[in-house]
């Protein structure tokens, strides 16, 4: 007996996230369903990128399957100036979560010129912290194609 017939994923299901693999996926970020905590942390994060910000550093903690790095996804999608496009449905309910902070996403994240964050992932392995972090920095500034 073949299940495929018998048993099928629920409509709208979505694959968990993994942000080393997904970061260029546009399809996982134009997946994004913002509820009010999503946007309420998103809002945080945004807001800790602004030049005169002091409190920077965030630990995530929630179950698994809440959300956490598909959150961190779009995060990154609009520090590295994604397009509008891409982050349409995030966009939308910023503008109706916060307009003020939606404006700020527009002109001090998304505007055109600016230069884009450079995300490092970090992946586990069994490497000291050091040595993870700067193997991660040397693959990210070599897909930039930043590396000297």
């Amino acid at each position: 007996m073949d299940l495929r017939r018998c048993i099928s994923p629920k409509p709208g299901f979505q694959s968990s996230v993994n942000i080393a693999y997904d970061l260029h996926r546009d399809d996982k970020i134009e997946d994004f369903i913002p509820t009010q905590a999503s946007l309420e942390l998103l809002e945080e994060l945004l807001l800790s990128t602004a030049v005169n910000a002091t409190e920077r550093a965030r630990i995530l903690i929630g179950a698994y399957g809440k959300g956490k790095s598909h959150l961190i996804l779009v995060l990154l999608a609009i520090l590295q100036n994604k397009d509008t496009l891409v982050l349409k449905r995030t966009l939308e309910a910023l503008k109706a979560y916060k307009p003020a902070l939606y404006q700020y996403v527009l002109d001090e994240l998304l505007c055109k010129g600016k230069k884009p964050f450079l995300p490092v992932i970090i992946d586990g392995s069994n490497s000291s912290i050091v040595q993870s972090f700067l193997w991660a920095l040397h693959n990210t500034l070599k897909r930039a194609g930043l590396e000297t």
